[in-house]
């Protein structure tokens, strides 16, 4: 569990989650050129995988918050920027996971 923890509460792996993210999405846009919006959808939007590392960026995310005091006064700001990524259904992680 220790171990699970502190690969959590790193900073690159965030920015791992968020890379691959960006590729599959890229992806998915190439897809969609090519095949259609149907066969996008069905390969990575509604894929297991995609909600999975989503979920885990999700994670992550909310993990680096508490680690690092984003809660405090001090810190509300950026706290609160960068929430909005979670909690935005329209433009975030949070979205596909509706499904889970």
């Amino acid at each position: 569990m220790k171990h699970l923890t502190r690969f959590f509460c790193f900073l690159p792996v965030l920015w791992l989650f968020v890379g691959l993210f960006a590729v599959s999405i890229a992806t998915a846009t190439f897809i969609e050129n090519n095949f259609g919006s149907a066969s996008a959808k069905s390969l990575v939007y509604n894929a297991r995988w995609f909600e999975i590392l989503l979920l885990l960026g999700m994670i992550n995310l909310t993990v680096l918050f508490l680690t690092r005091r984003l809660y405090l006064r001090s810190k509300f700001t950026i706290f609160l920027f960068h929430m909005a990524f979670l909690v935005n259904p329209d433009r975030c992680c949070y979205y596909p996971l509706h499904r889970i």
